[in-house]
């Protein structure tokens, strides 16, 4: 997609800052694009075109094994005692949490997070840390990952994965580099596929 491309382009140049925001509604595919942005941040291979889904790197993230992957989830009290408010797994990523609103990004689980930030990567030369809904953060989990997010450590990418630009503090937003996913708007959508049909053998 241009915005793959985009931040691959912005990465391989050197251009890319510690710190990126990927924002828009879970049901355009921002989740999916914020975790290949993870997958081309670990590849061994990179190109503009992505990650190149073949090096060990690669091989590790689809399995869900990645060291140098870790993805912070919306939880529950419990879940986070229990320690499943945090992953390797792109998989658990994409668990949708929209019909649980008591599920939040906790204060302990971000802690943990950057603490992971802050340790030498175990295999590669990067470690890239993820937070899913990251709107569900309370004034004071964002707090917690704010320090780290705006001078992250030479060796840490965070993404923050959220609903909307404008659903996070605004000093995170300007320290970032940011990707929106936005819809097509339905009379847009409606145009295109009445000429897809007019075309149509």
């Amino acid at each position: 997609s241009d915005l793959r491309e985009r931040f691959a382009r912005a990465f391989l140049s050197g251009r890319l800052p510690g710190s990126v925001i990927i924002a828009g509604a879970e049901d355009l595919g921002t989740m999916e694009l914020a975790l290949e942005c993870a997958r081309l941040l670990l590849c061994r291979e990179p190109s503009v075109n992505g990650a190149c889904g073949q090096c060990p790197s690669c091989r590790q993230f689809a399995a869900g094994t990645h060291l140098d992957f870790m993805v912070a989830l919306c939880s529950k009290s419990t879940e986070a005692r229990e320690g499943a408010d945090l992953t390797n797994s792109p998989a658990r990523a994409l668990e949708r949490v929209s019909d649980e609103p008591d599920k939040t990004v906790r204060v302990g689980t971000l802690r943990s997070l950057c603490q992971a930030c802050a340790e030498s990567p175990a295999s590669g030369p990067v470690r890239v840390a993820m937070v899913t809904y990251a709107e569900r953060m309370q004034a004071s989990a964002a707090n917690t990952i704010l320090k780290t997010f705006e001078e992250p450590p030479a060796h840490a990418r965070l993404i923050l994965v959220s609903a909307g630009l404008r659903r996070l503090l605004p000093t995170l937003v300007s320290r970032a580099f940011k990707l929106e996913v936005r819809g097509v708007a339905h009379a847009e959508a409606l145009a295109y596929l009445g000429a897809e049909a007019a075309t149509a053998p």
